[in-house]
């Protein structure tokens, strides 16, 4: 048993966990009468509002684009997201990769009777005919 010296405090647990009122969140406090309470908006917030221009009967696709590519700039403060690009996509057209389903579904269907080819030719006269 580790003496008194040598043993380690745990940490209080944090009052949130203790809530009164059978477990009902409080609300927020109000602020005071004549002081405003300025709330940062969420990149998602600054988006949507951004993107509600009037658009008119000329307004195309490549318009729409090219907003909402504006509109994400000023919400990010000017900063593209990294996480937004990746070696299958060439702006907004989808490029793809080399292997996909459609290549491993036919390199199936190709190798699957050529080995059985294979197999019978290697094993005519040993094991049939």
């Amino acid at each position: 048993m580790p003496s008194a010296a040598g043993a380690r405090a745990r940490p209080a647990p944090p009052a949130a966990l203790f809530k009164s009122g059978g477990g009902k969140a409080k609300a927020a406090p109000k602020p005071a009468k004549g002081k405003e309470v300025e709330e940062k908006r969420s990149w998602y917030q600054q988006t949507r509002e951004d993107a509600r221009p009037s658009r008119g009967a000329g307004w195309t696709t490549r318009d729409e684009i090219a907003f909402r590519k504006e509109a994400n700039l000023k919400a990010n403060n000017g900063v593209d997201r990294k996480d937004l690009y990746t070696d299958n996509w060439d702006g907004s057209e989808y490029k793809g990769s080399a292997l996909n389903i459609g290549t491993v579904l036919a390199f199936i269907a190709v190798a699957a009777p050529l080995s059985g080819l294979w197999f019978a030719y290697a094993t005519y006269g040993i094991l049939w005919g």
